[in-house]
């Protein structure tokens, strides 16, 4: 066992032997499994005994990577709290026709710019369809005005058989357009 201490980094490399005898193999760490957890913990304990790396953490990061049959494992402390990040959701909006498609894009692109050039517009057989990426908070703000879907489904499909009239930046070829 290699240990590698940093400033606010601690890595730990163990060779194909030391892993197994902590985790089993590499697929098979994976931090929501408890046992793991524990052996996570046996091994901090047995590289950096009675050390202060961890005083003063709010957060801690792991990560472990494969390395020469073993693997290294990097512990990345941080001082101050994380805002936590939620991922953007792909929504489908449905338009019926042309009034409302520039109408939504008007409302769109006032209220959720950053999703502007994430967005697509699909042909659909009884309107438009538009595909965009929106943040959660964007998510809450325009589906009070909108009919949002989040359906994988729904949205898979629209990707898969609608005719694309554009794959992206659809919003900005409107707001140039008609706007």
């Amino acid at each position: 066992m290699l240990v590698e201490r940093f400033e606010h980094k601690l890595r730990i490399v163990l060779s194909e032997h030391e892993m197994c005898d902590f985790f089993g193999k590499y697929e098979e760490i994976d931090y929501k499994n408890p046992k793991v957890r524990k052996s996570l913990n046996t091994l901090i304990d047995k590289a950096i005994p009675n050390s202060d790396f961890f005083r003063n953490t709010a957060k801690l990061l792991i990560e472990v990577h494969p390395y020469k049959g073993g693997c290294t494992i990097e512990l990345i402390k941080s001082a101050k709290r994380t805002r936590r990040l939620y991922p953007a959701k792909l929504c489908a909006i449905h338009c019926e026709n042309a009034e409302a498609l520039i109408e939504s894009a008007e409302a769109i692109i006032r209220q959720a710019p950053k999703c502007v050039e994430n967005s697509a517009l699909y042909k659909a057989t009884d309107g438009y369809d538009y595909v965009l990426q929106l943040s959660r908070k964007d998510t809450e703000r325009l589906g009070h005005q909108m009919q949002l879907s989040t359906n994988p489904i729904l949205l898979a499909a629209i990707q898969e058989y609608e005719p694309i009239i554009c794959k992206k930046a659809a919003l900005t070829q409107i707001q140039n357009a008609f706007l």
